[in-house]
């Protein structure tokens, strides 16, 4: 039993390392969209609404503009 509480802990740990790995390499593509002039509504559609546009606004604000 002690064995398997471990080996599940660490998995655990593992899995959720993983999960931030994705959370940060998704809000990179969300930046990068975004400076290709992709809104986040399309974004939040493309993801099947993983997150809310507006969540995704705030992950990867606009650029400014050039004017």
């Amino acid at each position: 039993m002690r064995a398997e509480i471990t080996a599940e802990a660490a998995a655990y740990r593992r899995a959720q390392a993983e999960l931030e790995e994705r959370r940060l390499k998704l809000a990179g593509l969300f930046r990068r969209a975004r400076s290709e002039k992709i809104g986040p509504a399309e974004i939040a559609r493309l993801t099947d609404h993983l997150y809310t546009k507006e969540h995704i606004s705030r992950i990867a604000p606009p650029e400014p503009s050039d004017s």
